[in-house]
């Protein structure tokens, strides 16, 4: 694991998502920027991927991810100088 992208709530039921997978991509002031190419995502209750919709969003949550998520451990990369 290599990090946590948090808590999704979606129709009412809680998933945590975890970064499983990444892939450094850049080094930017001393800083590895990662690329996410792997995640999990893992009901709080089992029985919520049942429910309708769920796993189509699920699977667009994933895509969306995996489609070039950048993080970076040590360095905010929202930061705009």
């Amino acid at each position: 694991m290599f990090g946590l992208v948090g808590i999704l709530n979606l129709f009412g039921f809680n998933f945590l998502c975890v970064i499983k997978q990444i892939e450094r991509v850049a080094v930017l002031n001393k800083a590895n920027i990662n690329k996410i190419t792997g995640v999990k995502i893992y009901p709080f209750n089992p029985e919520s991927l049942s429910a309708p919709g769920v796993s189509s969003l699920l699977t667009m949550v994933t895509a969306t991810l995996h489609d070039g998520f950048y993080f970076a451990y040590g360095y905010d990369l929202t930061a705009s100088r």
